[in-house]
């Protein structure tokens, strides 16, 4: 699913996801002036009342569209091709 935190070291508020949200929510998220900080590999933005709102609007965009909220990516992995030794 997904869980807030609010960070108060680095003023922030950061959501993390288990698996790459849907489309709806990243755009959701870019509107709102939320950006993707990969190192830590979640949303955050400047800890605000208005932040910390928008945050759990996410939170009950994935709580209320469970099946497509969170979509995680497949990835494909190709054979190793073995040398051949003559």
């Amino acid at each position: 699913m997904a869980h807030k935190i609010i960070n108060d070291v680095d003023n922030r508020v950061e959501i993390y996801f288990d698996g790459k949200p849907s489309n709806e929510i990243r755009d959701f998220l870019k509107q709102n002036h939320f950006r993707w900080y990969p190192y830590a590999k979640c949303w955050y933005s400047y800890k605000s009342k208005h932040n910390i709102d928008i945050a759990n609007k996410a939170l009950e965009m994935v709580s209320q569209n469970k099946s497509s909220a969170i979509t995680t990516p497949v990835k494909i992995v190709e054979p190793k091709k073995e040398k051949q030794v003559n």
